[in-house]
């Protein structure tokens, strides 16, 4: 991960997710440069890794709905971790920026990333 110029707010990264989450094109734009690997957040990368499983699946972003049936589905996780994600989610869903607000986030994802 690049290192950040400056601390990176939180809800910042809970809008911006939320966005590359659940828009395509966003999602599509990003799709080649990410390295899940490198997120330090456990939740964030679980997210990223079930988009990008997600979109090679189908090309498309996925809903909400969506992610958390890959995290019901994902017996992978452990309880702890399914813990940090499923109210993750649901933060993304409730934080979801306005349209008007997209290119702001955009630009926080790119530096996050």
């Amino acid at each position: 991960m690049p290192k950040k110029t400056k601390e990176t707010n939180p809800t910042d990264i809970v809008r911006s997710m939320s966005l590359f989450a659940t828009d395509s094109d966003f999602m599509h734009k990003f799709l080649p440069t990410l390295e899940p690997k490198s997120i330090r957040q456990p939740e964030v990368a679980w997210v990223m890794k079930a988009v990008i499983k997600h979109a090679k699946d189908t090309k498309a972003a996925p809903t909400f709905e969506i992610l958390r049936s890959m995290l019901e589905a994902d017996h992978g996780l452990r309880d702890e971790e399914k813990e940090l994600v499923e109210p993750f989610i649901d933060e993304m869903e409730e934080r979801r920026p306005k349209r008007k607000e997209r290119e702001y986030y955009q630009g926080v994802f790119e530096s996050y990333v």
